[in-house]
């Protein structure tokens, strides 16, 4: 949906997207930021890679408007209960109150429910958090936690600098996708049409088991060696 070059994201991309640098429909790096070594990738953040389209705003006071806190769950039910209890708008400012209780007052009234509820609008599929968040059990603003795993090979290194070169599409298969669940990692023979072995003389880049495999691993997060370059 994200990497589509005609539908309404991409429509969304050009008009709003001027500002953050958009401007045109979107590419991979515009919410998938390197980390400074180049290797992996920064989590994705709310306000910086998404709320340029998918606004958080959810009242207007005069020409201001507030923001709910990305996060942070308390603030957000503070901030939707306060709206909820905000007195009305008035209807027309030429109307006065009748009677005793009229003197001096501008005649408001609401004729709808809360316009956002905190318990099932924000929530809803099409709220705001349920928009991208499923709801957690037992109902009200919790939703399921997000995970964003900063590596998933962690049986040998891989460097996304030294692939540069390369469009992301030439690996991850996104824009054949129609499902956020779907990881999108390569299989090794995805690798293999670069990468065969150290002698292989038909390999773009002949490739020993230990550019990306340590033979004596360590144990833990951080337990597989840069890239072993080829000499």
């Amino acid at each position: 949906m994200h990497l589509s070059k005609t539908n309404g994201v991409a429509q969304m991309a050009r008009r709003l997207g001027l500002a953050r640098g958009y401007g045109a429909a979107l590419e991979c790096s515009d919410c998938h930021r390197k980390t400074a070594d180049g290797v992996r990738f920064l989590p994705v953040n709310m306000e910086r890679d998404c709320e340029s389209c998918h606004s958080l705003v959810y009242d207007r006071v005069g020409n201001t408007f507030r923001t709910l806190h990305h996060g942070n769950l308390r603030q957000m039910q503070a901030d939707l209960l306060a709206r909820d209890r905000s007195p009305g708008r008035p209807m027309t400012i030429e109307r006065r109150r009748p009677g005793e209780f009229g003197e001096g007052g501008l005649y408001a009234a609401r004729f709808t429910g809360p316009s956002y509820s905190p318990f099932n609008g924000a929530m809803a599929p099409k709220g705001l958090c349920g928009e991208c968040h499923f709801p957690a059990a037992g109902g009200g603003l919790a939703v399921i936690p997000v995970t964003q795993p900063a590596r998933f090979m962690m049986h040998g290194w891989f460097d996304h600098e030294a692939h540069k070169q390369e469009p992301c599409a030439s690996c991850h298969a996104a824009p054949r996708s129609n499902s956020s669940a779907d990881l999108l990692l390569p299989g090794i023979s995805r690798c293999r049409d670069c990468h065969l072995g150290e002698t292989s003389k038909k390999a773009k880049v002949p490739s020993s088991c230990a550019m990306c495999h340590s033979y004596h691993p360590r144990t833990g997060p951080a337990a597989a060696p840069r890239r072993i370059a080829m000499r």
